[in-house]
């Protein structure tokens, strides 16, 4: 592995290395589970409905979906993730390498789900748009999209702080910065006296961004919460912003 990483698509590298899961392993996956169960309640997702994870990572949501009697098709762009994932495929649980950009190949999905600040990635609006215009193409007529993305406001309010993280031997060095637009993260993985440098990059966007881009993929936001526990948005207070949207006719 090279000493740094030097690549415009910044995801491509980062989701695909064993550090970024050792970095984000104390994920609270009671707390995820609790979340998808919320979420299916105010979905009003019925028994063995269809339904994509899209940049679903190790799977755990997905996995938990699955675990509730859905129909799961699980797709991230990693295929370190995905290769994983793989031996678990059967007839109600898929997994797949794809990018969140292009239209996937199999529709009549009852929900999408998009999860843990899994948007934003990219350099244009229009590529956010892309992926709009993706989920709306996989739903069915009375589909519904779930994203959970981070709230600007608080985010920003962690601009410039630094953290110093050790775990499985590994010491990881953090910082974030405000750089065009977008909230950077930058991480120092320091494994056994070798630094090898990466980083997360997601533009910051706002309720009023979802709300243009929704409009004008064809799609309506239903209702927006602040938090997992689906408490109502609050801009200044709210850690998450998470979207129920629907096609605009549904809505």
């Amino acid at each position: 592995m090279p000493s740094s990483i030097d690549s415009t698509s910044w995801f491509e590298t980062w989701f695909d290395t064993a550090y970024y899961h050792v970095l984000y392993a104390n994920r609270d996956h009671k707390e995820a589970g609790a979340f998808i169960d919320r979420s299916i309640e105010i979905l009003n997702l019925k028994s063995k409905a269809k339904v994509m994870d899209l940049a679903c990572g190790k799977g755990r949501h997905a996995l938990h979906l699955a675990s509730k009697g859905f129909k799961v098709t699980g797709l991230d762009l990693s295929e370190n993730s995905i290769a994983g994932l793989r031996s678990l495929n059967d007839d109600s649980l898929h997994f797949q390498r794809w990018d969140m950009r292009d239209t996937y190949d199999v529709t009549g999905f009852d929900a999408v789900f998009n999860l843990f600040t899994s948007f934003g990635y990219f350099d244009s609006m229009q590529e956010n748009l892309k992926v709009l215009k993706a989920m709306k193409a996989v739903l069915n007529e009375d589909g519904h999209i779930l994203i959970d993305y981070l709230n600007v406001k608080k985010a920003l309010a962690f601009i410039g702080e630094e953290d110093h993280i050790e775990r499985q031997g590994l010491e990881f060095h953090t910082s974030k910065e405000w750089v065009d637009g977008c909230i950077v993260k930058h991480i120092k993985v320091t494994d056994q006296d070798k630094e090898f440098f990466f980083k997360e990059s997601v533009q910051a966007l706002t309720l009023e961004d979802f709300s243009s881009l929704t409009n004008e993929a064809g799609l309506k936001i239903q209702d927006c919460y602040g938090d997992y526990h689906l408490a109502p948005y609050d801009a200044s207070r709210s850690p998450r912003l998470i979207l129920h949207i629907r096609k605009a006719g549904n809505a």
